[in-house]
């Protein structure tokens, strides 16, 4: 009977929050955060947040990079420096926040740039990802918390 009522107790204190916090804070979990959205969602779809293409590159674009063909996808690869901008800030609310920066056109930030939605987070099909990836940590340590 301690033993069940120890666990209410315990789960009387439980704060998803501050769990989910630890989560994002996993250096791993944020390195996979930062491949879904700019691996999965940018590079190899070119898509917004919202699962919508964000552009396909234009005869012109082709001529001045023929690596770029006309008709494909955005990849937002260029040079490298956005890419490698990335960065995942857990947030004390439970949530994550992904930045980045593309400092080559004058400062103008590429979510101002490309204004029909936004780049950086993730899409519905990358959201269920992460779930499936972080599901059984999240249980583990409530697991781990509730039997304490």
């Amino acid at each position: 009977m301690n033993k069940l009522k120890r666990l209410l107790e315990n789960a009387k204190k439980l704060d998803e929050k501050k769990f989910l916090f630890t989560i994002w804070s996993t250096k791993s979990v944020k390195e996979y955060i930062i491949e879904l959205n700019r691996t999965d969602q940018l590079f190899k779809s070119g898509e917004y947040t919202s699962g919508n293409i964000v552009g396909t590159y234009s005869a012109l674009t082709e001529q001045f990079n023929p690596a770029k063909k006309q008709g494909e996808h955005y990849d937002f690869f260029d040079t490298g420096e956005f890419f490698n901008s990335f960065e995942v800030e857990a947030d004390k609310d439970g949530s994550f926040t992904i930045f980045a920066n593309d400092s080559k056109d004058n400062g103008v930030l590429l979510e101002q740039k490309y204004d029909k939605g936004k780049l950086l987070g993730l899409n519905v099909p990358n959201l269920e990802k992460l779930v499936e990836t972080v599901l059984p940590f999240f249980i583990n340590e409530t697991r781990d918390f509730l039997v304490k």
